[in-house]
């Protein structure tokens, strides 16, 4: 894709936990936020990020995932069960 800034997607990523953090520089932001905006693919990223913490976050209780998906997800990830 052609973005009118100068970041790209692997620098979206590389920056998208501080940005989610709320750690950068609020130049920084609006190029990721101008980026996401036109690249379906990070906007996917970072809404998938955003609400898998929110599910972690929800009530400060911990969410139980299905055995299946847990093995799907760490085999997915090339981690063993432990999350190695």
């Amino acid at each position: 894709m052609n973005h009118a800034h100068h970041l790209n997607c692997k620098d979206i990523l590389a920056n998208m936990n501080d940005y989610i953090d709320g750690e950068l520089e609020q130049s920084v932001c609006e190029e990721i936020e101008a980026h996401v905006m036109d690249c379906p693919n990070c906007t996917i990223v970072l809404s998938t990020l955003k609400k898998t913490i929110h599910i972690y976050q929800v009530d400060g209780q911990e969410t139980q995932v299905p055995d299946d998906v847990r093995q799907r997800l760490f085999k997915n990830l090339n981690l063993d069960q432990t999350g190695k």
